[in-house]
């Protein structure tokens, strides 16, 4: 069993790998695991494309038209969807019976006449870049030939991205939805294939330049020589393959197809390590593995003394329960008291502030009634100063004006000056009354 994290490293590993395009004039270097994975496909083709008339869909920059024209196809379209495969393609692998055509996949009425039919067609890794899967299939049956053949294939994207996503795929299919999409316009299959990595070994001669290594260039994928003797065994336990494991699914109509081999060479050590690396990787994760079980032990163990504990502790329960409730009817008495004691508090601090406030009313008139008393004293010692200067000066007045009255007076009354004194007389009595 490989953990996730260990599984999503390879995942990865295997994926920096992978290309969606080969690119011949880019500096592209040959790997000989992508070089393998996309001449697998084509080499099925081999042996069923000699003296056909060949449709390429989807043929990127043209190795696989290349091979199929080299490997006796009597010619050959190919049609991509891109500018610059179409003139690398030209470029690079334009020779006399193969056609390059610049069109969409899913719309092949607009890039090959009606009457253009043809024995053998391949699409390839193309289904889950087109919006119109529909129209991709149905384009593919009309313009097959009687008794041609059409082989489409479609990669298992949960098992090679696995939760990654791939920006360049519109969709994923499992091989049920595969089976379900094609046969849904073209029919019954007369095949289903799977795409896998191998493993195993060869034997090769000591002077064979492919297995010395023709060096980086991209274009040394298409140089190598058949095996006249090979075999596939049976996978051992833990490696087998199912279409939910595969790399890729193929479908065929029109006739079944012989299985394919391509492998490359590859020094000893560069081969075991990673296998090594492999192994130790699963003794890792086994050791693990039984670590965890052993604390999961241990925890189950705890787990079992807690409950058993609980157990024990499960008659006491009632008592508990009743110490609970006591406990419980004595803090709502608590919280019952405090809260009327808050409650007096705050009745007693409304009084208290009620009190504080008279209190400052009563200084406040206290201090006005001092400021009155000492405005009102200080008017009485005026009004006293005033008082006792009025009479200094009646009393003076008096002394003098009173006897002078008085005498004025006395004529008046005398007979002899009466008839002069009436007016003096008028007056005087209006003085006398004023001054008693």
């Amino acid at each position: 069993m490989v953990s996730k994290p260990m599984r999503a490293a390879l995942l990865i590993f295997f994926f920096e790998k992978m290309a969606e395009r080969l690119h011949f004039n880019t500096g592209m270097a040959y790997e000989s695991m992508l070089a393998a994975e996309h001449l697998a496909r084509y080499w099925l083709l081999r042996d069923v494309c000699k003296g056909k008339r060949v449709l390429d869909v989807a043929c990127g920059e043209g190795y696989g038209s290349s091979l199929l024209r080299r490997w006796g196809a009597s010619s050959v379209v190919g049609v991509d969807i891109s500018e610059d495969a179409i003139a690398n393609a030209v470029e690079k692998f334009g020779v006399e019976g193969i056609s390059y055509r610049l069109g969409d996949a899913s719309k092949l009425g607009g890039t090959l006449a009606d009457e253009e039919k043809f024995d053998l067609i391949a699409c390839f890794e193309t289904m889950e870049h087109v919006q119109d899967v529909l129209g991709l299939l149905r384009g593919l049956r009309d313009h097959l030939a009687p008794r041609g053949i059409i082989a489409i294939s479609c990669p298992n994207d949960s098992e090679v991205m696995g939760d990654q996503p791939n920006e360049f795929h519109l969709r994923r299919y499992t091989f049920a939805e595969f089976q379900a999409a094609t046969t849904a316009v073209l029919g019954g299959a007369e095949q289903w294939l799977l795409g896998t990595p191998v493993i195993g070994f060869g034997v090769c001669d000591l002077n064979d330049r492919w297995a010395q290594g023709m060096g980086s260039d991209l274009s040394n994928m298409l140089q190598g020589t058949d095996a006249v003797s090979s075999r596939f065994l049976p996978a051992q336990i833990g490696h087998e393959i199912s279409a939910q494991k595969a790399h890729f699914y193929v479908g065929v109509w029109g006739d079944q197809l012989p299985r394919s081999l391509i492998a490359a060479p590859i020094a000893y050590r560069a081969y075991v390590g990673p296998w090594n690396s492999w192994v130790a990787a699963r003794e890792e994760n086994e050791r693990l593995l039984a670590e965890q079980a052993r604390q999961d032990e241990r925890h189950a163990a705890a787990m079992a003394q807690q409950a058993r504990e609980l157990d024990a502790g499960r008659p006491q329960l009632p008592q508990r329960n009743q110490e609970i409730q006591q406990l419980e009817s004595e803090i709502g008495a608590y919280k019952t008291q405090v809260a009327s004691e808050r409650s007096a508090r705050l009745v007693m601090a409304s009084k208290l502030h009620e009190r504080n406030v008279q209190h400052q009313q009563l200084t406040e008139n206290l201090r006005w009634l001092g400021q009155r008393a000492a405005e009102l004293e200080s008017a009485q010692r005026i009004t006293d100063d005033m008082r006792r200067a009025a009479d200094e000066a009646l009393r003076a007045v008096t002394s003098r004006g009173y006897r002078a009255v008085q005498c004025y007076y006395r004529l008046y009354e005398h007979g002899a000056t009466r008839w002069f004194m009436r007016p003096a007389r008028r007056l005087a009595a209006a003085v006398r009354r004023v001054l008693k």
